[in-house]
């Protein structure tokens, strides 16, 4: 209760941080897009009359989207609070875990009883990004936190209990590989990490136990994959499942979202993934320090599995000691998968975030536990000295504060806002009926509320542009644009935005600046002559009943500026130099 009182008063500091409405960020109103769509019985598709296609991230957090909408119109709200609850039991099972590890034993038995909590409670809810990615941008971040915390620790637990796994343990782990498979597709690699880590393990935890000498290290590691056969098939199980499902339903084996992001160039990829985990490193100082003892660890736990560690000081304990060792090795391949498909391109290192109670456990927990037992001898006050200082660095040694936070992902929030604000306006001026398409690239707000046809730009929510061929280098998870699908798709109305003045006054003006984030998206498209024959630069001046009108620029084809000029509209037509 202590720890959802916590996260409560920590998702409210956060709301008031971004200082919005609750919309979440632009992202999360593409999972309202299809969950509404869902809801409806429509299937998984991004706009009324459009083809499948799976432009989520995560499958079960679109599901719960869906669920939220039978049940109210406005689902925010609702799925704040299911956020609060998955990080809530998030903190809650990494406490469990830290507090049934060796502090009551060796002369650490004077240590409070609330330490711990109040260690990991610091260190979870003093870290803006980690509560901001996890409560109010209404992503799926804090569901995959929870799946991946909930199974890393269940399955730490398995592979160091001694004597053959119960049933209800294989099949407790069989319904985490569930859970983590239809969370998100990283998964797949997961799910792998989490059964090679179960059978090392469970071969280091017979050798230490020694129950029966003969048995050579080949032979251990033998009866170890025959432990973990049951298991590794109910993976192979539910992950063909889900990949038939896919292939069935979508044309694919991995969501849209893979084919448009993720660049086929392996050495590009770590570049951009290097260049990302050092700027976490740089924003976060005990990051560096939990990396550097989790690496060592894992090396740890690798070495032993081939018995080539003899030194009795540097192997594993039997219990939590190897059990950290594994949630080491997790999360030493979760940042490996993040380095390998090139991390990512939001703010505050949404990728490491879900990670970030695992460096608590297996980076700083053991620091922190080998520090207690140096403090044990030390007078009471010494200790008591210490702990505040430690905690504050929690707070104090990363970047952005709380205070500052609202900078580094603000203009999130104000695309959600802005484009659900913009669909809007646009269906009052291109009604549903006329089946106007829009050629966008932020596809959430706008894609949330829009009732015509949608083309994504970016090939998230649109197949053929997210498949279509190209090293998907330049502006990260979004270079999957394509000249020739483009013209071939040739949607109605191109990059619709509001607009501030002084209002552009040429064609030129409306196109983006060279170097720019749009101009590289879009690939110089304004250039082509055949973007040039075929589009208008306007202004349009929407109809208001109350306060100033709105201006929204687009690039338009003649039909579309027709249609407005009959309906009353103001439309302005750039020139193309001023006259």
């Amino acid at each position: 209760m202590a720890t959802l009182l916590l996260v409560i008063l920590a998702a409210l500091l956060a709301y008031h941080q971004v200082d919005r409405p609750l919309t979440g960020i632009d992202d999360a109103n593409i999972f309202f897009t299809y969950a509404q769509n869902f809801s409806q019985g429509d299937g998984f598709i991004y706009y009324q009359g459009g083809e499948r296609v799976e432009g989520f991230t995560s499958l079960l957090w679109t599901i719960i989207c869906s669920l939220c909408f039978l049940v109210t119109s406005h689902p925010e709200p609702l799925l704040l609070g299911i956020n609060i609850v998955f990080l809530s039991g998030t903190i809650t099972l990494a406490i469990r875990f830290a507090d049934k590890s060796e502090t009551r034993s060796s002369n650490l038995d004077k240590i409070p009883v609330i330490i711990l909590p109040l260690s990991l409670w610091s260190w979870c809810l003093l870290n803006p990004k980690f509560v901001v990615w996890a409560t109010v941008t209404l992503m799926d971040l804090g569901l995959w936190c929870f799946a991946l915390t909930a199974g890393t620790l269940a399955f730490a637990r398995a592979a160091t209990t001694p004597g053959p796994l119960p049933r209800p343990t294989v099949y407790s782990l069989s319904g985490y590989l569930a859970l983590a498979l239809l969370t998100r597709p990283e998964a797949m690699l997961l799910g792998l990490v989490w059964l090679a880590g179960l059978a090392m393990c469970r071969h280091v935890t017979r050798q230490l136990c020694a129950v029966d000498p003969s048995v050579s290290i080949s032979q251990s590691f033998r009866l170890s994959l025959r432990e973990c056969r049951t298991i590794g098939i109910a993976y192979l199980l539910i992950l063909g499942s889900l990949t038939g499902f896919r292939i069935f339903y979508f044309g694919y084996p991995l969501p849209n979202t893979f084919y448009a992001k993720v660049s086929p160039n392996l050495f590009y990829n770590i570049k951009l993934g290097l260049g990302y985990l050092r700027g976490f490193f740089f924003d976060q100082f005990w990051a560096v320090i939990c990396c550097t003892i989790i690496g060592l660890r894992t090396c740890r736990l690798l070495v032993e599995v081939m018995g080539k560690l003899h030194s009795s000081r540097w192997r594993p304990q039997l219990g939590t000691s190897l059990a950290i060792d594994f949630i080491a090795f997790t999360t030493t391949a979760s940042i490996s998968a993040t380095i390998l498909t090139g991390g990512d391109h939001f703010a505050l290192y949404r990728f490491f975030q879900p990670i970030w109670p695992m460096l608590f456990i297996a980076g700083f927990l053991p620091l922190f536990l080998w520090a207690a037992r140096r403090l044990s001898s030390q007078p009471k006050w010494y200790g008591l000295l210490l702990y505040p200082m430690l905690l504050s660095t929690f707070y104090c040694a990363q970047q952005p504060w709380w205070n500052h936070v609202s900078s580094n992902i603000q203009h999130e929030f104000d695309l959600a806002r802005g484009g659900r604000e913009l669909g809007e306006e646009l269906n009052t001026l291109l009604p549903a009926e006329k089946k106007i398409s829009l050629g966008i690239i932020t596809a959430g707000g706008i894609g949330y509320t829009y009732k015509g046809p949608r083309l994504d730009l970016m090939g998230l929510n649109n197949v053929e542009m997210g498949h279509s061929p190209g090293d998907r280098r330049g502006n990260k998870n979004h270079a999957a644009f394509n000249s020739n699908v483009f013209f071939q798709l040739s949607p109605d109305v191109v990059d619709p935005r509001f607009m501030v003045k002084p209002f552009p006054q040429t064609r030129q003006d409306l196109v983006p600046d060279r170097g720019s984030f749009w101009d590289g998206a879009l690939q110089q498209i304004h250039a082509r002559k055949e973007f040039q024959d075929l589009y208008r630069a306007i202004l349009i001046t929407c109809p208001q009943s109350q306060g100033p009108p709105r201006t929204i620029s687009a690039w338009c084809k003649p039909e579309v500026i027709t249609h407005l000029v009959h309906q009353g509209i103001k439309v302005q037509v750039l020139p193309t130099v001023l006259e």
